[in-house]
């Protein structure tokens, strides 16, 4: 093989720049499979860079077949006809997934990203339709009879492509600059203006793939900024997380609570050591499941936060006795929920739907069923019950009722819903999606 002082030169330029960004691409699939990371903006920029990898191996196939010697030409003549289309073809693709994480960064209406995605997908189209028939007619690039790679009369075709959508890129940063915080506002403009910057440079060194190396550059630094905003998000959540337990747990030691369990428990020692001393170790495991949840930020299996739930039980019917009916129909149990989520609901249920009654009498029933996307659990009380629509505005439905919602879906990607009707009883169901089997 035989290359040119040049050609060692590209050849050096693609393979890091294949390298660095086949390397990065690992990474960023690790980590977006573990921590199940699925932005729509993050798996716009991941295309992109898995794009500039294959763009980076097409040119990088391209400098070795012009070192291939002129005895195999049928070999060399297909390998540079298909690496030099294709570095135009995967150039074009790849600012087309920048473009359109651009439309989204930007934050114009709903609308007007719409039409936004949807032009620039139709502008792909076309260019991919037309690139492909310039290179069939050989007017996008061409080998010479001799065996040189040329370009053909349209080639400038290929770099329009690409330009344009960077075009687009610059008037929406323009446009809808102000949506745009200052620190991302100067990566998407740092993006932007280092490739133009090469395109000066590469006139000054003619051959030399330095565009290409600019466009992985560039790439690799907005995905740098999309990983680092992302473990923001991360660890904002875990925080909102944290701080929602201590709401959850601080609403679970609640004093009147704890009063009255104490008071009962005192009642008991009078006449049933046993009992008191049964009474005094639920309380203790109560009280030690709520502050163990401060440190749990991944669900646990139901039967734990089932046992937590029948503790609160035992204890409240220390104080109501038949008064209060609870009963567990239990049709599965093998399934994971965030700490302190089934508890608050029954304690919700005791106060708000049995202890209302005008009789200081109910029942309360713990369901859960399984099927075949997902696990449920039901809540069901025979209280006065309420009007739904007036949830957040009475006064009583409650911290805990918004924690539990939002912690269902924010760890477990589950919801909860609540049907209530005056005079007859509230339900509440907890559905908990079943996790995708690899």
């Amino acid at each position: 093989m035989l290359f040119t002082k040049i050609g060692i030169y590209n050849l050096f330029i693609t393979y890091f720049g294949l390298i660095v960004c086949a390397f990065t691409l690992v990474v960023v699939w690790i980590g977006w499979v573990g921590n199940r990371n699925k932005e729509f903006p993050f798996i716009l920029l991941s295309l992109s860079l898995l794009s500039v990898t294959i763009y980076n191996g097409c040119l990088f196939l391209l400098e070795l077949a012009k070192g291939i010697p002129a005895d195999k030409m049928d070999f060399r003549y297909s390998l540079m006809v298909w690496s030099g289309f294709g570095s135009f073809l995967l150039g074009a693709i790849s600012l087309y997934f920048i473009s359109s994480y651009f439309a989204i960064e930007v934050k114009p209406p709903k609308r007007v990203q719409v039409f936004i995605q949807h032009f620039l997908l139709g502008l792909l189209f076309i260019y991919i339709a037309t690139l492909s028939i310039l290179q069939v007619r050989g007017l996008l690039m061409h080998v010479s009879y001799n065996g040189e790679y040329e370009y053909g009369e349209y080639a400038f075709f290929g770099y329009l492509s690409s330009a344009s959508f960077m075009l687009i890129d610059l008037i929406l940063l323009l446009i809808y600059r102000k949506n745009i915080p200052g620190r991302q506002k100067r990566f998407l403009g740092f993006y932007l203006f280092v490739p133009l910057i090469s395109m000066l440079v590469k006139s000054f060194l003619n051959g030399i793939y330095v565009v290409a190396l600019a466009s992985s550059f560039s790439v690799l630094i907005l995905m740098l900024y999309e990983l680092g905003v992302q473990a923001e998000h991360r660890r904002m959540q875990e925080q909102k997380n944290e701080q929602l337990k201590v709401d959850i747990m601080l609403g679970q030691i609640q004093p009147h609570f704890l009063f009255n369990v104490l008071y009962v428990i005192q009642e008991i020692c009078r006449t049933d050591a046993d009992k008191a001393s049964e009474a005094i170790g639920d309380f203790s495991k109560y009280l030690r499941h709520n502050m163990d949840s401060l440190s749990i930020s991944t669900p646990i299996p139901f039967t734990q936060e089932l046992e937590h739930t029948k503790k609160y039980v035992s204890l409240q019917q220390l104080r109501f006795g038949e008064a209060l009916d609870i009963t567990f129909e239990l049709e599965c149990t093998d399934f994971y929920l965030p700490t302190l989520t089934l508890q608050p609901i029954v304690e919700n249920a005791v106060r708000y739907g049995v202890r209302k009654n005008v009789s200081g009498k109910g029942k309360v029933a713990v369901r859960t069923r399984e099927y075949a996307d997902r696990y449920e659990v039901e809540v069901e009380d025979n209280g006065p019950g309420f009007d739904p629509s007036a949830e957040l505005k009475d006064g009583m439905s409650h911290l805990g009722i918004r924690n539990v919602r939002e912690r269902l879906s924010r760890i477990s990607g589950g919801e909860l819903r609540i049907d209530s009707t005056i005079g007859v009883g509230t339900t509440v169901c907890m559905i908990f999606p079943k996790e995708e089997k690899a």
